[in-house]
């Protein structure tokens, strides 16, 4: 039996692509392939869910962020980020979306319930209110170059990874989500790819980014450098504060997980789940009382269970992107065929899959 939370997501899911073939809220267009969603996100009450979406028409690439209201099943907002000709290269070489380097320079995140914050191919950060009426982008902060943002739990301040003048090296850009201002910025002597990540607490106390091996750790209260943990020589792709006291639990390229004190700058323990590279995401979740930690990445989605320190389940599956439901029983995947897949959390068995 389809669960009922299925249901709703394959309707959905039906929706967006007709939408997107169909045209959109401000113009009219007919997109006669390539329509590729990616990266899915809910916002923190689960009212939206915000994706990536690329289109390739009559040689012309474009590229949006896509914001849905689940409950009405319509989409919202869709907003034009990059509109370009192919090139003959572009061309040969295949998929429209997967200009890598050009997809990985915009991005989004939810800051909360109702605001999302995103950042374009040109280095402006935007914030987006998408209960406005109308919705319209505000323009907050300019970089050379934004390569990732990451939110606060609270939504109070938006972590933006950079490239700025003041600093020799990508750098961390703490902002104040409500006065639109600059509280700290830390460098790092991260160059190129991969570049650092960061994780807030959950009390928006303590801010971790990774400088390769090593992870910085900031009071956000004294504005300040407070701790620094040395992963030795396992550059750090993915960050998360744990369930436990001053805990902070790190994923390394060779796909060890760390279990930190961010307090003392130590680390306990640590474990392997598999070589994840470098494209990774950790999520910390407490289902039926069960303390669990969600590690994915391009090829493979991992279950690891805190408590009894195993793995639960491993699943090998190239994607474009994974979104854990607010109610944490469900994953949807975007697989690398260009389908929706719906996993049910616990098991890691698809409930069911979008043509």
């Amino acid at each position: 039996m389809i669960h009922r939370s299925s249901i709703i997501w394959i309707g959905l899911l039906q929706l967006i692509i007709y939408w997107l073939c169909k045209g959109n809220l401000h113009e009219t267009a007919h997109w006669s392939r390539n329509i590729n969603l990616s990266s899915p996100m809910f916002s923190p009450d689960g009212q939206f869910v915000a994706f990536k979406a690329g289109v390739v028409r009559d040689n012309i690439l474009e590229r949006r962020l896509l914001i849905v209201d689940v409950q009405k099943w319509q989409p919202v907002y869709q907003l034009l980020v990059q509109r370009r000709k192919l090139t003959e290269g572009d061309i040969k070489n295949g998929d429209g979306q997967e200009l890598s380097e050009e997809y990985q320079r915009y991005g989004f995140t939810w800051l909360d319930a109702e605001r999302l914050a995103y950042f374009d191919l040109e280095g402006k950060l935007w914030f987006l209110d998408v209960k406005g009426n109308p919705a319209r982008p505000e323009h907050v902060w300019q970089a050379d170059r934004i390569y990732r943002v990451v939110a606060s739990h609270k939504g109070g301040y938006v972590a933006v990874i950079c490239k700025i003048p003041e600093f020799p090296g990508v750098a961390c850009v703490i902002i104040d989500t409500k006065s639109k201002s600059i509280i700290h910025k830390h460098g790092t002597s991260m160059t190129t790819d991969p570049y650092p990540v960061a994780s807030f607490s959950a009390d928006d106390r303590w801010l971790a980014v990774s400088d390769g091996e090593l992870i910085d750790v900031i009071d956000l209260a004294q504005k300040q450098f407070a701790q620094q943990i040395n992963c030795e020589d396992d550059v750090v792709v993915a960050l998360t504060f744990g369930p436990a006291p001053n805990s902070l639990l790190a994923l390394t390229y060779q796909g060890n997980i760390y279990f930190c004190d961010y307090k003392r700058g130590t680390i306990s323990g640590s474990t392997q789940i598999g070589d994840l590279g470098e494209l990774a995401a950790l999520k910390v979740l407490t289902v039926d009382g069960r303390k669990l930690l969600m590690a994915w990445n391009e090829s493979d989605i991992t279950l690891y269970d805190l408590d009894k320190l195993k793995i639960c389940w491993t699943k090998a599956l190239p994607n474009y992107g994974c979104a854990v439901s607010p109610d944490h029983r469900t994953i949807m995947v975007v697989t690398s065929d260009r389908q929706i897949s719906l996993m049910s959390l616990l098991s890691g068995k698809v409930i069911e899959k979008m043509p």
